[in-house]
This record gives structure tokens, sequence and C-alpha cells, in this order.
């Protein structure tokens, strides 16, 4: 089963990379899957999911407690950070409209951080969302074990 984990986020705006912080904490755990970051949103993101049959997608999610984890499938998306961008589709709309070729996969989920959005630049998480990184590698975890295809749909 081909797999792919993308991190998103820009790791210069604070907490909102703390996508890429959890797929870089990744590299050498995971054996066979493939690891992707990217600061991207809709089609190109969705896009990089064609030929894989499941995928995880880590990012941020505007919140109120920052270091909350959530879980879900493209049908429970909203926009994020990264998951929506003026001169593109939004992620959950680029889903449902690759969705249907062939080579889109049937497993789709979600690992997603809140974070309060500072916007101003920063490198570094927070302590706060830092301290969530290892229950955001325990879900990816648990996910890769219980994934099945077509769980999405």
């Amino acid at each position: 089963m081909k797999t792919l984990i993308i991190g998103l986020g820009n790791p210069l705006l604070g907490d909102d990379g703390v996508g890429i912080a959890a797929v870089n904490g990744l590299k050498g755990k995971l054996h066979g899957v493939d690891l992707q970051t990217m600061n991207a949103s809709g089609f190109e993101v969705a896009e990089k999911m064609l030929g894989y049959d499941r995928v995880i997608v880590v990012d941020a999610i505007a919140g109120r407690v920052p270091g909350r984890v959530h879980t879900f499938t493209p049908a429970k998306l909203k926009p994020t950070l990264h998951f929506a961008n003026p001169h593109d589709m939004n992620l959950q709309t680029a889903i449902q409209w690759l969705g249907s070729q062939e080579n889109f996969p049937g497993w789709v989920k979600f690992v997603a951080v809140e974070i309060v959005p500072e916007n101003e630049f920063r490198e570094g998480l927070s302590e706060r969302v830092r301290n969530a990184l290892p229950e955001v590698e325990r879900r990816i975890m648990n996910e890769l074990k219980g994934g099945k295809r077509n769980a999405n749909k």
C-alpha cells in the first residue's frame, strides 16, 4: 500500500510551521512511507496525493486552544490556514474534484493542531504547540495501523 504523509505550513510564521515540524520529526521513524513538506494549498496539495493509496495531511488550524490535536476526514474539512488560497481552490474542493480520478487515494485523513494565528514572522513553535508533536505522531501512527482503503468515502 503506497502511503504519503504531507506536512503543510510556513516555518517562518511560528506555530503555522507545525505540519512541517511534525513530518520532519517522522524522518527515520517510518519505512515505506513517503514524507513531503509543502507551503501550498488547494489544488497543489490534492494533486500531490495522486498515485497514493493512503494520505495523511498534517497542518495547523486556527483555534482557541493552542496545541489541541484533531483528526478528521475530508468530509469534515473546514478551511485552515493553508487549505484555502484566493488564487486557487480550497483543499476540500480540490479533493472533491480530483477524488473521482482513478489514481486518487481512497483513504485520506487530516491531523490538525490548533494554533492562534499571530500573522507575524517568527521562527520556531510555541511551547504548547511543540508539546503537541508527540500526540500528532501518536495519531499518525494509529491512523497508519488502522487505515483501510475507502475509509473516507
